[in-house]
Parts: structure tokens; sequence; C-alpha cells
């Protein structure tokens, strides 16, 4: 409700080979899943530019046309998909 776009967070993995001290804090990314899925379901968990960190965004809108299973914002964004619509 704080948001009409979106929020991102950017996380260190628990997954790595090193910590580099006991003040960093190393998040789960089945942990912070958990925790993004109580808000939305219009998510994505973007592990692949570092291998020890990982970012989230979480998109308030969760709007989807049935026929076709796709969030709105992907319409907007791409309005070429639609043109697939039986409608």
């Amino acid at each position: 409700s704080m948001s009409r776009e979106g929020a991102a967070f950017d996380f260190i993995s628990d997954k790595v080979d090193y910590r580099t001290g006991e003040t960093d804090f190393h998040a789960s990314q089945e942990r912070i899943l958990e925790i993004a899925y109580r808000h939305t379901r219009n998510l994505i968990l973007d592990n692949s530019v570092f291998p020890f960190e990982f970012a989230i965004t979480l998109f308030p809108d969760q709007s989807f046309r049935k026929e076709r299973a796709l969030f709105e914002r992907h319409l907007v964004t791409n309005p070429e998909i639609d043109i697939m619509s039986d409608n």
C-alpha cells in the first residue's frame, strides 16, 4: 500500500563460501520469498548478477488476465502480447 510501482531490496545471500564479519546480515532466499509471498504474487527474485547477492522486486498490482495468466504490467510494457488474446 506504500508504493504504486513496486519496491526492490538487495541482500547478501546465506549461500556463501565465507562471511566478512559478525555484523553482516546474510539472508536466505527461501525465507525472503516466504515473506514476500505474504504481500504479493507478482515478484522477481534475481540471483543472476553476483554469486553471493540477490535482489527481490515486489509489485503491488496483482491483476492478471485469466485467459493468458499474465500480470497486467506485462501487457502495458509489451502490448504485442495482447495480440495473442482471443478477445
